[in-house]
């Protein structure tokens, strides 16, 4: 059995990974789908959110299971769970992002170091005509 935190985009809430999360646990696993902050049932005010709360979504999420997990995220997600996996690289046992971008000034040698300092490996990177999306498949050691 895995752990799989799901992490929606922009403009979703939790609620975007049901079908998926319920597909996880028909086949054993653990999925767990948050608000980030400002979306879904998540009160927080529009004002106060950063990418900053929503890495310490993330990382609280995570830092809460009891064995590593494997963090999923979509659309802008891609930039948080990137981020999440600097603060909190411990507790993830993998990281995939699915049709994902990441904003300038990041380039694609700063997101491979990023992912390479956690000894992982982006399988596979193509360029679609709004953003750049990245499927990657990581490998992280603690801390």
């Amino acid at each position: 059995m895995s752990i799989y935190i799901l992490i929606h985009g922009s403009w979703h809430g939790s609620w975007c990974w049901n079908k998926v999360a319920t597909l996880l646990e028909q086949a054993g696993h653990k999925a767990i789908a948050p608000d980030l902050p400002s979306h879904g049932d998540d009160r927080t005010p529009i004002f106060e959110v950063t990418l900053q709360s929503y890495e310490d979504r993330v990382c609280e999420v995570v830092k809460a299971q009891t064995e590593p997990v494997i963090l999923v995220g979509h659309s802008m997600a891609g930039i948080v769970i990137t981020q999440a996996a600097e603060q909190c690289p411990a507790k993830i046992e993998k990281g995939r992002v699915e049709g994902s971008y990441y904003a300038p000034p990041l380039s694609f040698r700063s997101v491979r170091a990023t992912f390479t300092a956690y000894g992982s490996r982006i399988s596979l990177v193509f360029p679609t005509f709004a953003h750049v999306c990245i499927v990657v498949t990581a490998s992280v050691i603690g801390d």
